[in-house]
């Protein structure tokens, strides 16, 4: 096991390129998977190990993230065409709202995800004109917070 600070840029696959090289072996495997755009630590497996991804996949997790309000994109990232804008929310009403994501909710990843759907990538399907239908998830938020907010910071 290894662990790896991905870069903004970089797919997790990629990310993982090194440690082929290093181990010279292709069976190397990582826990999670970080968009291109997000940067954050891949917990890396090879060989037999590659088994155990699983259980560090199923523990908690710490993600911590940068949210530009006002535009909505194609791919709801930040990678994605404008399809729409709206008015940017105040502070109070933000923090007021982010207590309805706490606890044990049902989430449905963005078409454009990196979850597989039938041994192919969401985010493939939806480039190639494909609607697949998207896994709903059960998920527990344990804190969610606003540490800061900034009018015009992107």
């Amino acid at each position: 096991m290894c662990l790896i600070n991905k870069p903004v840029g970089l797919t997790s696959f990629a990310a993982l390129a090194a440690v082929k090289r290093s181990l010279a072996t292709s069976r190397v495997g990582h826990a999670g998977t970080l968009d291109r755009f997000a940067s954050g630590l891949l917990i890396a497996f090879s060989g037999s190990y590659c088994r155990l991804a699983g259980f560090a996949e199923a523990g908690e997790k710490v993600y911590r993230g940068r949210i530009a309000f006002g535009r909505e994109t194609s791919t709801l990232d930040p990678e994605g065409e404008t399809v729409a804008e709206g008015p940017i929310p105040d502070p109070g009403k933000l923090a007021s709202a982010l207590e309805s994501f706490r606890g044990p909710i049902v989430q449905r990843p963005p078409l454009y995800s990196a979850v597989h759907i039938d041994g192919r990538r969401a985010y493939e399907r939806a480039r190639a004109g494909e609607v697949p239908v998207m896994p709903e998830r059960r998920v527990t938020i344990l804190e969610l917070r606003l540490e800061s907010y900034a009018m015009g910071v992107a």
